[in-house]
C-alpha cells in the first residue's frame, strides 16, 4: 500500500526534475531519512552541552528531589525545559529512524 504526503509544487518539480520517476520515491524516502538522521545529529549535540555531570534521567531524579542548587533560577530551569523536549524529540526520532530502516530492510 502506498500513502501519499503533499509537498510544496515547486519542491516537488525540483525533486521529479532531478529524479527519474521510478527513482523518485525511493530518493524521497532516503531524503527523509537523511533529514531525520541530521536532526538526531543536532539533537545529540545540543544535549552534550548540558553540563550538570550526569544525563538527563540522572538529572530529572535530582530535579524531582530538589536536590538541583538554584533549579528555579532562570538558567537552570531554561536547561531542564530544553533538555526534558531534545530528550524527547530524540526519542521520536530514534524510534522513526529505527522503524523504517526495518520496513526498508524487509523489502
Amino acid at each position: 500500500m502506498t500513502t501519499s504526503i503533499n509537498l510544496r509544487p515547486d519542491v516537488y518539480d525540483i525533486l521529479h526534475r532531478s529524479y527519474e520517476e521510478t527513482k523518485l520515491q525511493e530518493k524521497a524516502t532516503d531524503i527523509l531519512l537523511q533529514g531525520v538522521v541530521s536532526t538526531l545529529e543536532r539533537y545529540s549535540r545540543e544535549i552534550l552541552t548540558f553540563k550538570y555531570g550526569c544525563g538527563f534521567q540522572e538529572f530529572e531524579q535530582r530535579w524531582d528531589n530538589d536536590a538541583i542548587l538554584g533549579k528555579h533560577g532562570y538558567a537552570v530551569e531554561s536547561d531542564f525545559i530544553d533538555w526534558e523536549m531534545l530528550e524527547g524529540e530524540k526519542q521520536k526520532l530514534e524510534f522513526i529512524l529505527n522503524t523504517i530502516s526495518q520496513i526498508i530492510i524487509q523489502l
